[in-house]
């Protein structure tokens, strides 16, 4: 399962004599303070569609709380429509304040990691899977996470949604070994056994898995921080026509070539095809 949320660099912050943001405005706080220190507020590396999509998932939750993001999900309403341009309009903010790197729309998501990992950047957007690097970087000391505060009066939530799973060819006759894998990954056993790896970077979607204590205090946050409720990573639950313009649109934003506007109306188009294809 993903937990996307914001990770920060614990030494950036108390060299700055900054605190986790309770609220929006001091979230901005501490963009324009990292910033003006020097720093990388927010890594990102929009070059790929799906790290930007982190980000904007974060602003876009934050913005229009989990029902409004929800609704854009599944097509309840459209990208054109209120909560929609709100949170392109809110990204396309901190893009203009200078609080993402002006090469993000030309580098990767490893660019914007290593910069991140080692201390240029203040904040980073990610996915728990992040924290394989961490321990890699022995970062695990300065590494701290939250999630975005709210906009609209709403907890705040990581963004989520499965983040990959196991597939099996539709062509197997014989299934009993995935089945064997399949109930072994959802025991007792094997929660066990993933939680004492303190390198371990995947939050499995069992009921075992969540109730057994990880042995790395930052993978038990991430737990912890969906374990009741969670935001929605659009990526995850957009179709294809929609994503393409989705990924497209956020890149043209913050590249300076595309306005809210115009790229709400882009996604919507495309949400129109799928919708259309899906009749």
């Amino acid at each position: 399962m993903d937990s996307i949320s914001c990770y920060y660099n614990k030494e950036i912050f108390e060299e700055l004599n900054l605190e986790v943001p309770e609220t929006w405005e001091e979230f901005l706080n501490i963009c324009e303070a990292t910033k003006k220190a020097g720093y990388e507020s927010i890594a990102l590396g929009a070059m790929d569609g799906f790290a930007v999509g982190w980000s904007f998932g974060n602003v876009l939750q934050s913005v229009a709380g989990t029902e409004g993001a929800r609704k854009l999900c599944i097509s309840e309403v459209k990208w054109t429509d209120e909560s929609g341009i709100a949170g392109l309009t809110e990204f396309d903010k901190l893009v203009k304040n200078g609080y993402f790197d002006s090469l993000s729309a030309t580098r990767g998501e490893f660019d914007a990691l290593y910069a991140f990992l080692n201390g240029k950047s203040a904040m980073y957007f990610v996915d728990a899977w992040v924290l394989t690097d961490v321990y890699s970087n022995d970062m695990q000391s300065k590494l701290g996470t939250f999630a975005l505060p709210s906009q609209v009066g709403e907890e705040a939530y990581a963004t989520g949604g499965l983040g990959r799973t196991y597939a099996v060819p539709s062509g197997i006759e014989d299934t009993r070994g995935a089945e064997m894998w399949f109930e072994f990954t959802l025991s007792d056993e094997f929660a066990k056994m993933m939680a004492a790896d303190e390198t371990n970077n995947c939050i499995y979607a069992s009921k075992a898995f969540f109730e057994t204590e990880s042995a790395a205090p930052p993978l038990q946050a991430a737990k912890e921080a969906i374990s009741g409720a969670a935001g929605r990573n659009p990526s995850v639950f957009i179709k294809t026509e929609t994503k393409n313009a989705y990924f497209q649109n956020l890149q043209g934003i913050v590249a300076g070539i595309v306005t809210p506007e115009e790229a709400a109306a882009n996604i919507q188009e495309g949400q129109d095809k799928d919708l259309a294809a899906s009749e």
